[in-house]
């Protein structure tokens, strides 16, 4: 098993590289949003459609990381070196 100090730094590159990523989906599609709604020549439908689109892709998202966290407690070959 790897070191306390190598742990803690891989298990903090990957947060950083989540947070990241979660900030880049939240800012593209937050522009995409502010065009997408700000443009009076879009269908009402058009701009339903793709907030629902986003909402689910979002939903989605937290139900498979809250499930992967929940399964992380029970894993069985958690410990398991290749």
């Amino acid at each position: 098993m790897p070191d306390r100090v190598t742990s803690a730094t891989t298990k903090l590159g990957f947060g950083l590289l989540l947070c990241l990523g979660i900030g880049y989906v939240a800012v593209v599609g937050g522009f995409v949003l502010f065009v997408l709604m700000g443009d009076h020549e879009t269908p009402w439908y058009a701009k339903v459609l793709v907030g629902l689109g986003i909402g689910g892709i979002g939903l989605l998202f937290f139900a498979v990381l809250r499930q992967r966290i929940i399964d992380s407690k029970t894993d069985r070959y958690k410990d398991v070196e290749i």
